[in-house]
């Protein structure tokens, strides 16, 4: 008993026998002793009398974490503790007593990057181009194989693990302005306003939905105009803005990138 009661933590363990004498003033270190192997038993021997003690002292209520000072210890006991909460015991209890915490690798994002885009095919290819420099695979759906599924059963089954959108804005459609004048509407020709095409509008709410507003960029090219009856939710999302070209905004695609964790590095040319 005394070697045993020797590796345990004596702030602990006395802090512990103060607590229980709190409701049984003439308690002895003996029966705090058979409250340590009590739990001992609970875990089938496999922790430390130490560790026993430990457990029992975080269970009735001694913030045990401003006491123990050595790290392991305390990693090793937040294990247990979440076993406990569980209310049973884990087949992986001597794996959670044995083991070194071990710092988790964060993941990298997926490599497949969608490209949403209306009828102006010169900044997706330019896009392409820059994405795969970095080693992305980007997507395009109107390149991918139809195999009979309707246009939206296509973009879901091509947008599975994706993680990143771009969302190409470009004048594609114009609108002629109405005016109301009393009961009727007068059309102004010659004010025409152009905007993205519907479906970009709506692949855009899509991706926003499925990986997260901060996962898809706007690129809004030249004079392309945010129409009026584009939905409200829509209104205040920042949009980086080129006049011709992709690679005018090349900088702020990669900074958009690195932001949700993509690690860019450009790809080497083989040489022939």
């Amino acid at each position: 008993m005394e070697r045993s009661l020797a590796r345990i933590d004596r702030k602990i363990f006395e802090a512990i026998w103060n607590k229980a004498r709190e409701q049984q003033p003439r308690i002895t270190e003996r029966a705090i002793y058979d409250r340590i192997q009590a739990v001992r038993t609970e875990y089938r021997n496999l922790i430390s009398p130490r560790m026993a003690a430990n457990v029992l002292a975080s269970r009735i209520g001694i913030d045990v974490y401003r006491i123990i000072k050595d790290k392991n210890e305390l990693n090793e006991l937040r294990d247990l503790s979440r076993i406990l909460v569980r209310g049973f015991l884990k087949e992986t209890v001597p794996q959670v007593v044995s083991k070194k915490r071990k710092a988790i690798p964060k993941r990298k994002p997926s490599k497949k990057v969608f490209i949403v885009h209306g009828r102006d095919h010169k900044p997706v290819k330019e896009l392409k181009a820059l994405l795969g420099k970095f080693g992305l695979r980007p997507i395009v759906l109107h390149e991918q194989p139809s195999g009979s599924m309707t246009i939206i059963e296509k973009l879901e089954r091509y947008s599975k693990n994706v993680e990143f959108a771009f969302v190409l804005l470009t004048p594609d459609d114009a609108l002629i302005p109405a005016t109301k004048i009393e009961d009727s509407y007068v059309h102004d020709i010659k004010s025409l306003v152009f905007r993205a095409r519907q479906n970009v509008i709506l692949e855009f709410g899509y991706f926003v939905s499925k990986i997260g507003r901060t996962k898809v960029c706007c690129l809004y090219k030249g004079s392309t105009e945010l129409p009026y009856d584009i939905p409200s939710d829509m209104h205040g999302i920042v949009y980086i803005p080129f006049k011709k070209s992709i690679r005018e905004v090349k900088d702020d695609i990669v900074k958009e990138l690195k932001a949700v964790g993509y690690d860019l590095q450009m790809r080497k040319r083989r040489k022939g």
